[in-house]
């Protein structure tokens, strides 16, 4: 990254505060040093005209947003809210703009059209209505204050459709920004009201899914781990407290496993949430979804055939619709590999482009490959 800034330049209030949120990633005198008119126009001049350095062939690149995140990631903060002793990443990186009363009616509506949206482009586009009002003041710590419903409802949602829409690395609007964002909100009220309501009980599931979710972005092994654990222990805190959804947390704790390579326990965990969601509590498309990553399981097992056979099943359940198109674009994605890997070629390439046609019609870019 390069930085040029011309003699006498001063940024208005929100060019700085922008940079303020950047300032991790960029060199440390970049914003000091200045230069003349004719200095800057020379050395862009350098930039554009030293070699392109050639790129191997793709087979053997990792994605460039893996590089990204890792840089970011490892620099900015935090590679767990207590890592180091570095502060949490939150939301917008706390820097809020607008000193003003948000308009409970407008949070409200831009939220109603967020439930009606399927489409994880527009939904975040509903939510950054709110966010811009909720942003104008201090979350208030009395849970029975309608903004802190808002809050709760926002910020969730943000992390949802934020991860779906692939933005993992984009730090300050990252779901895991969100996610901690939320934690101290709610931890904030819970202490001051002193309830242990549902409602305000610390977010682990989310946090889990958001560290699950960056570990698979990240290149360097250590960091790899390390998310992954973060992971692993806030599944293992929440699955303690017994609050939250025992399947969805099972059904994360399994992926962290398959990504280590402890198959044998991913698939365990994997089963429990199938046996779970096979009562009546849960509809088609959470039982679809959990037979799908139980093939998958089988399927890094080695058990082929199992696992492709477990993997339609669950993809049949998801396309008749009721879960988040993600899911299924998700599901998709791995059938054409168990397809491929079983030697059924047309079969994996058709199924490939579906997926891809899925994730593209809701803008699920997560799930693009």
């Amino acid at each position: 990254m390069h930085v040029i800034v011309l003699d006498g330049f001063t940024p208005d209030p929100q060019l700085k505060l922008l940079l303020d949120i950047l300032s991790f990633a960029l060199p440390s005198d970049s914003l000091t040093n200045t230069v003349s008119e004719g200095a800057a126009i020379e050395k862009i001049k350098r930039l554009l005209e030293a070699p392109v350095r050639r790129q191997g062939p793709r087979l053997f690149r990792v994605p460039v947003v893996r590089y990204l995140a890792q840089a970011f990631y490892g620099s900015r903060g935090g590679m767990s809210s207590t890592y180091s002793g570095k502060r949490p990443l939150l939301f917008l990186d706390s820097h809020f703009l607008r000193p003003e009363t948000p308009r409970l009616n407008l949070i409200t509506e831009a939220l109603r059209l967020h439930d009606l949206e399927r489409d994880e482009q527009n939904r975040l586009t509903r939510l950054w209505i709110a966010l811009r009002e909720l942003i104008g003041t201090q979350p208030p710590t009395d849970p029975h204050d309608p903004l802190f419903a808002c809050w709760n409802d926002a910020l969730s949602a943000w992390a949802d459709s934020a991860s779906w829409y692939g933005l993992h690395a984009h730090l300050a609007l990252s779901p895991l920004a969100a996610i901690n964002s939320l934690a101290t909100i709610r931890g904030n009220a819970r202490r001051a009201s002193l309830s242990d309501a549902p409602e305000l009980q610390h977010p682990g599931g989310r946090l889990a899914s958001a560290w699950y979710s960056i570990g698979r972005k990240l290149v360097e092994r250590r960091s790899r781990r390390t998310a992954f654990e973060e992971a692993e222990r806030e599944i293992n805190q929440a699955l303690a407290a017994q609050h939250s959804n025992r399947s969805n947390l099972l059904a994360i704790r399994g992926s962290v496993y398959r990504q280590r390579w402890q198959l044998s326990q991913a698939v365990a965990d994997y089963e429990e949430v199938v046996r779970l969601r096979q009562g009546s509590n849960f509809d088609d498309g959470a039982l679809g979804e959990g037979l799908s990553e139980l093939g998958f399981g089988y399927l890094c097992q080695g058990r082929f055939s199992k696992g492709v056979q477990y993997m339609e099943k669950g993809t049949a359940l998801l396309l008749r619709g009721g879960q988040r198109e993600g899911f299924t674009a998700r599901a998709l994605r791995k059938l054409a590999l168990g397809y491929l890997i079983t030697g059924r070629l047309a079969q994996a390439r058709d199924t490939r482009s579906r997926a891809r046609e899925v994730a593209l019609s809701v803008h699920a870019n997560d799930q693009i490959r």
